[in-house]
């Protein structure tokens, strides 16, 4: 998980150069982008392995979550239990 959350942070640190002009034309951006965005999915599949659940079935889940909060009238908003 801390892979994760280390990967996640570059990802946010590309996104910080960029927005801030660094010497980065669009097309490297997406780019690097596009490398860590594959790191970010490296941890986030071996952490559902840990769980023993797909990729597929966390996405079903969350697709069921946010139809129930659009359901509900809560889809806007903080909070897990919405």
């Amino acid at each position: 998980m801390l892979g994760l959350a280390n990967e996640v942070g570059e990802v946010l640190g590309k996104y910080k150069k960029y927005l801030r002009g660094d010497k980065m034309i669009r097309q490297d951006f997406e780019k690097a982008l596009v490398s860590e965005l594959g790191d970010v999915m490296w941890y986030f599949v071996r952490i559902c392995d840990m769980l023993d659940v797909t990729l597929y079935e966390v996405m079903l889940d969350n697709i069921h979550k946010l139809n129930d909060r659009m359901l509900k009238g809560t889809i806007k908003g903080d909070g897990d239990d919405r």
